[in-house]
């Protein structure tokens, strides 16, 4: 058997301690999610799907899940498949994200943050990443821009700290792909105990 759960709210929804069998879908405010697994996606980035402030708090989500909006805060939470991320601010304490990572954020904070990196595109303007790994296993190309949201030939002003953290292409597997990590700011930037490498 197969069904959906999909919520239109103009204001704020909760789900608190509750288990989800299929895909979900928000348009909403204000959305908060707690104790709560989700054995398919979670949608609130698509044309019919929105939610401006999301909070998911000991969150389990089998499959992908994608969020468009102004604020995203994820703690002690796991993704079974990938992120993608549209918003203006987002912080991750404590996620495990089991593919990969991508979108258009122009705040990202990764605090104790494990996730692969995939066949995508990651632009942010500011980075704060502490504590954190991003890894790539698949057969694909993968670029994080930190820059100007609009150009990533154009400097984000924003500064940029990675303490602690790595960033890595495995490139056992496929030859010829392209693994870029490029930063564009007049802002200062922290590299301390990190690595960031192509192998």
């Amino acid at each position: 058997s197969s069904g959906n759960f999909y919520v239109d709210q103009t204001s704020d929804v909760s789900i608190i301690d509750s288990t989800f069998k299929h895909d979900i879908g928000f348009n909403t405010i204000n959305l908060t999610i707690k104790d709560t697994e989700i054995n398919g996606d979670l949608d609130a980035r698509s044309n019919a799907h929105k939610a401006e402030n999301v909070i998911l708090d000991n969150f389990t989500s089998g499959e992908q899940i994608g969020i468009e909006g102004l604020n995203l805060d994820i703690t002690n939470s796991s993704i079974g498949d990938y992120a993608v991320i549209e918003t203006e601010i987002t912080h991750l304490n404590n996620v495990t994200i089991d593919t990969h990572l991508y979108g258009w954020i122009h705040d990202l904070r990764l605090e104790d943050v494990e996730a692969h990196l995939g066949p995508n595109t990651l632009r942010v303007n500011k980075l704060w990443m502490s504590n954190s790994t991003l890894e790539d296993y698949s057969n694909s190309n993968y670029y994080i821009y930190v820059s100007n949201m609009d150009d990533t030939n154009n400097a984000s002003s924003s500064d940029i700290y990675i303490f602690n953290s790595s960033i890595k292409l495995f490139d056992h597997t496929h030859y010829g792909q392209s693994f870029v990590f490029n930063i564009n700011t007049t802002g200062d930037i922290r590299i301390i105990d990190s690595e960031i490498n192509a192998t």
